[in-house]
């Protein structure tokens, strides 16, 4: 009887969760995540992976976002999920509930394993990736192994400061770079400027129309994003940033942003030549990721 593993990629509109066979996802189930409570959340996470048939899985990698802690299985927050998502040991739950090995991990982090692994960054030494969606992630890949930090925490970029006294965060505190580099940043942000509430479809085509306030709010996602980008690049000197998640669909907010970025960086002859470049797995990312993650801990002693 064939064994394989399932990935599941845990967002705070979505839940992916696939059977990842020769470093494919053939086939995603997608489902809403539940804005209502922490146990529903649990529960949506469980009926995802049974969905793919877990009985003859060999293992489970769950990638999510929020602060993780990775070796003790506990999601500490996830600002975008239900107010009272915290400080879940979700892998002790999933465990009981599927009897089967699980691993969890941030999702940020997946996503930039898999870059790192079969995607752009395939072949590079030190990898960092950015996910653009709900919320801003961010993961250090070095020498294919995460890094993780003290206490999983590593690589949250879209909780560093770049605004003084800016915005309100998800988190609660003031001028991250989520505050302003994501969909649900931009959207606060548009709010402020008109009062009007719109999701980031609308503000897209209205940017599109050459609206002033939308223009302006994606214009300015952008230069905090590749001030973000530049930030981390100072920091680590990678090889590569493999930028990932839904907004990589906006060419208005991305691009502007990687041009900023050859301006932004120190010391320009050598690290404005690293490259910014866009996922190349795509939607599978994370749900590959995510299996990579546990297979790798599955391994260290």
């Amino acid at each position: 009887m064939q064994r394989y593993a399932i990935g599941v990629d845990v967002g705070a509109t979505k839940i992916a969760a696939g059977i990842i066979t020769d470093h494919r996802a053939p086939e995603i189930i997608t489902i809403r995540t539940p804005k209502s409570t922490a146990a529903a959340v649990v529960t949506a996470i469980a009926n995802s992976i049974k969905a793919c048939g877990h009985k003859r899985a060999s293992g489970i990698g769950i990638g999510i976002a929020g602060a993780v802690n990775a070796q003790d299985g506990i999601v500490y927050a996830s600002p975008n999920m239900p107010k009272n998502f915290r400080n879940i040991r979700l892998a002790t739950l999933l465990k009981k509930s599927l009897k089967c090995p699980v691993r969890i991990e941030n999702d940020a982090k997946c996503f930039t394993l898999a870059e790192a692994t079969y995607g752009a960054g395939r072949g590079k030494r030190t990898v960092i990736g950015f996910t653009l969606g709900s919320g801003v992630g961010g993961g250090v890949v070095v020498d294919g192994e995460i890094l993780s930090g003290r206490n999983g925490l590593g690589g949250e970029f879209g909780h560093t400061t770049v605004v003084a006294d800016g915005l309100r965060c998800s988190c609660g505190l003031l001028g991250h770079v989520e505050s302003y580099a994501c969909g649900g940043g931009m959207i606060r942000y548009y709010r402020q400027l008109t009062g009007k509430t719109v999701d980031t479809f609308d503000l897209e085509r209205r940017a599109q129309r050459r609206e002033t306030a939308a223009l302006r709010t994606i214009n300015y996602g952008a230069k905090i994003l590749a001030l973000a980008v530049s930030n981390a690049i100072a920091a680590f000197n990678p090889d590569m940033v493999v930028l990932g998640g839904g907004m990589t669909r906006v060419p208005l907010f991305w691009r502007p942003a990687v041009r900023q970025v050859k301006i932004l960086v120190p010391y320009p002859k050598q690290l404005s030549h690293t490259l910014v470049v866009k996922s190349l797995l795509g939607n599978s990312a994370g749900v590959i990721g995510a299996v990579l993650a546990a297979q790798q801990a599955k391994k260290r002693p």
